[in-house]
């Protein structure tokens, strides 16, 4: 990904963020449905076309992650098994941090298991919602 982004080869950038985060770093590519990897490159190239860079970057003070424990909310956290570790260790984090949180994982999805296992990430996130 990242001589893709540094040679600005949006294409190439394109299929390799497909593979992380469309199959995760463990799984082959080919383990996702076909149909799921054309909307997915269809959705991020949309998303890359955005500006990013001048987007406000207003520092909070204290930063958000020294504020978790503020949230009283009921909150669930939905990941995929095979998601990347910085968001599986994010996800521990909240888990540690916020009091009303509950996480249910999705196996055999990596970072869009609304996607992979949309009928699975509804009745999850409808149980927590009628909970």
């Amino acid at each position: 990904m990242k001589a893709a982004d540094e040679a600005r080869d949006l294409g190439a950038l394109n299929q390799a963020e497909m593979k992380l985060f469309l199959a995760g770093p463990r799984r082959p590519l080919e383990s996702v449905d076909e149909r799921l990897r054309a909307l997915f490159l269809d959705m991020n190239a949309t998303s890359m076309g955005s500006d990013f860079d001048s987007a406000p970057t207003d520092d909070l003070d204290p930063p958000a992650v020294e504020r978790l424990g503020e949230i009283s909310a009921p909150t669930l956290v939905v990941v995929g098994d095979e998601d990347v570790a910085p968001v599986l260790d994010a996800t521990e984090l909240l888990m540690e941090q916020v009091r009303s949180a509950r996480k249910a994982v999705i196996q055999d999805a990596a970072h869009l298991p609304n996607l992979e296992h949309p009928e699975e990430f509804n009745r999850v996130v409808l149980d927590f919602l009628l909970s």
